[in-house]
């Protein structure tokens, strides 16, 4: 079970997510990704994953 110092990070994190896909920007984006996805791409499309480094560490 999620303590409440874990439930307001989360709910900050979701909050700063939804105003990035809020963007104007990302209207524009929308579509250029299902087209990628679909396999018709228009352009190139870039994805940067800001992942954490505990999912890259080797498995030892």
């Amino acid at each position: 079970m999620l303590n409440k110092q874990d439930v307001a990070i989360i709910r900050e994190l979701a909050a700063q997510v939804a105003e990035i896909a809020a963007l104007p920007v990302q209207e524009e984006k929308r579509p250029l990704w299902r087209k990628l996805n679909a396999r018709r791409p228009e352009r190139a499309m870039v994805m940067i994953d800001r992942a954490t480094p505990e999912r890259h560490k080797p498995h030892v």
